[in-house]
């Protein structure tokens, strides 16, 4: 019930049915993209530290860089219980990144967004 997982985009979410209601919501409106991981992973059991880079995979095979980011994820009694994802969000809404979003069958919209940012 402590569970939180931060957004850049779509804001902060508490609990897991928040939490689980805003993915089963959103993540099957990303499209098809693909996070390729930056350097190394630093995993200690209690925290996790992972940079990538985020692409858009259009349908024909070819991969976009949209942004590159962060994921923390802090984990108790084999829970994660924190998420944190951190990225540029001024990259994603350069022409060619908004056009190779909709290439790779993004179809979240501002309304998808605001609906979560409260607005």
């Amino acid at each position: 019930t402590d569970s939180v997982y931060i957004d850049p985009i779509f804001g902060e979410f508490r609990g897991q049915d928040v939490i689980r209601s805003w993915m089963v919501d959103i993540m099957g409106k990303v499209g098809d993209i693909e996070f390729v991981p930056v350097g190394p992973e630093l995993n200690d059991g209690a925290t996790y530290v992972q940079e990538w880079v985020q692409m858009a995979v259009t349908p024909g095979g070819r991969r976009v860089p949209m942004t590159r980011g962060t994921s923390v994820r802090r984990y108790r009694d084999g829970w994660t219980y924190h998420a944190a994802d951190y990225f540029d969000t001024a990259t994603i809404m350069a022409p060619e990144v908004m056009a190779a979003s909709v290439e790779c069958g993004s179809q979240i919209t501002v309304d998808d967004i605001m609906k979560y940012r409260g607005a």
